[in-house]
């Protein structure tokens, strides 16, 4: 078996728990690290909206586990970025942030870099870790995204692009909805800018959480995951 250098979050399987706000999943393993997303339809529909419903959605949690977070997201750039300036404003007053770990996702990455940057740094004053999320299955680079269905060697090469100049910056990434070649293709060139990734693939859904959990690591396989501990250090350095 390969480790994985990072982690790969998915729907209640631990030692990476993907929970999905918009449906209000509550699950609490013994040992684990969160990751919390507001949904793709949420964020395809312009829904994804900041509230402090959600932030104490994503602090149930972090005050026993270390908790990713995506703050909501939506594909139009305008309501994107005031989504972030609102989500700001509402930290400045949270009286802790340990253990919450934002990821602002880089929609219209390339033509709005500065001030991605620019928010990633006010991030950093409020949390202990940001990330910057960059989408796994399709770029957003026009009001209709591209997705890589077909075409996943664009994505692939978008990831790569995106992850190195985030590097240079000094901020890790974790890359929203990994396609099983995307995995591939990270581990075979070594990007050691991701941090992180999150997948719910499996070729066939199952009702139990115990029957996916097993099945996502059949999907996962010959890659197994890193250890928790070492995990947590590589994000926190």
């Amino acid at each position: 078996m390969v480790q994985l250098k990072f982690a790969v979050f998915t729907r209640l399987c631990s030692p990476y728990t993907k929970l999905r706000y918009a449906d209000r999943e509550f699950y609490e393993p013994d040992s684990s690290a969160i990751m919390v997303d507001i949904g793709l339809r949420l964020a395809s529909r312009g829904g994804g909206v900041v509230s402090m419903d959600y932030v104490k959605y994503v602090m149930h949690y972090s005050r026993k586990y270390v908790t990713l977070f995506v703050i909501p997201d939506v594909w139009h750039y305008e309501q994107h970025i005031t989504n972030a300036l609102r989500f700001i404003e509402l930290a400045r007053r949270l009286k802790s942030t340990d253990n919450m770990i934002p990821i602002l996702v880089g929609h219209y990455f390339y033509y709005h870099t500065n001030e991605y940057f620019e928010l990633l740094n006010e991030l950093s004053e409020i949390f202990p870790v940001t990330l910057l999320g960059v989408t796994g299955n399709m770029v957003t680079v026009s009001p209709q995204p591209f997705r890589c269905v077909r075409k996943q060697t664009v994505c692939n090469q978008y990831i790569l692009s995106v992850t190195n100049v985030a590097k240079k910056w000094g901020f890790k990434v974790h890359i929203l909805g990994v396609a099983r070649k995307t995995l591939d293709f990270i581990v075979r060139n070594n990007i050691d800018g991701v941090i992180s990734v999150d997948s719910d693939k499996t070729s066939v859904r199952f009702p139990h959480r115990r029957e996916y959990c097993e099945r996502f690591r059949e999907w996962l396989q010959p890659y197994e995951q890193p250890p928790l501990d070492e995990w947590l250090f590589e994000l926190a350095t």
